[in-house]
């Protein structure tokens, strides 16, 4: 019965991308591969003791807090695979982040990521994603205000404003928005940017500059200007747009540091904080 479930999700996942692997059967069918379930859309590993569980259930609850105080209420619910050891997390399709999102369906968390923070911003994703019509409607929208939303909306303290200032006194070089505006600009830039011939103190360098960024847009556009922007991708504006109209005026760091705006390109299978 087993093996018959594992071959029809293999064929399901033929026609998904690259993601189309056993680790992403896992991901389909975690009570199949071990998964125990502990609450509605919620699987942790069998090693997990009675106190993490109790942990991340409360985890889950405050970063769907976060969601709800930024976004107005809670649309997207994906489901939240949960490891306690990195054997686990690796088996499954983790490799060096703390949580992955899979679109708007899946939340994979490492030991690491068994934290309100790291929910919250996996499930921002997740949440922006579905409001704006899915991963197709939200290919154009530039990495950095995806992932600066997330971070603004986790609060997670290696991203926090505190640590923005921390790189500015020391004098380390940021990057400007343009780079930043796609997966794979962006994963140059965390590389780049993280050096520690440059970076001694290891700050989250990329993802500090893009939480900097939309927590600057935010003061100005609000909860209000959130919904704006999502509401005008979803009618087709191009997002420069949105985003400058959301909060009334053009920012002048971002006139200078992201005239030249480029689309980013499709959809890719994973996000990693």
């Amino acid at each position: 019965m087993r093996f018959a479930l594992l071959g029809l999700i293999c064929l399901a996942l033929l026609g998904l991308s690259a993601c189309s692997t056993l680790k992403s059967a896992k991901l389909l069918a975690p009570a199949t591969f071990g998964m125990e379930q502990i609450a509605p859309r919620v699987y942790v590993d069998p090693k997990m003791t009675e106190m993490q569980r109790l942990a991340l259930t409360e985890a889950i609850t405050t970063a769907r807090q976060r969601i709800h105080l930024y976004y107005g209420n809670v649309v997207a619910e994906p489901e939240i695979i949960a490891c306690s050891t990195e054997q686990c997390f690796q088996r499954i399709g983790g490799e060096t982040a703390r949580a992955k999102s899979y679109g708007a369906a899946k939340m994979l968390l490492s030991p690491r990521g068994l934290t309100a923070p790291m929910i919250a911003h996996e499930w921002s994703h997740a949440e922006f994603s579905t409001r704006v019509g899915g991963s197709f409607a939200a290919k154009d929208i530039p990495r950095w205000f995806d992932e600066g939303l997330a971070v603004l909306v986790s609060n997670e303290p290696t991203h926090s404003e505190e640590i923005w200032q921390a790189i500015n006194e020391a004098g380390i070089t940021t990057p400007a928005l343009n780079e930043l505006e796609s997966r794979e600009k962006w994963l140059t830039a965390v590389k780049k940017y993280g050096d520690a011939a440059t970076n001694k103190e290891q700050y989250k360098v990329v993802y500090a500059t893009a939480g900097h960024e939309v927590r600057h847009w935010y003061r100005k556009a609000g909860k209000s200007g959130l919904s704006q922007l999502i509401e005008a991708i979803r009618q087709g504006k191009p997002f420069i747009q949105a985003y400058q109209e959301a909060q009334g005026s053009v920012l002048p760091g971002l006139s200078s540091a992201y005239r030249n705006f480029d689309s980013a390109p499709g959809p890719e299978c994973t996000r990693k904080p």
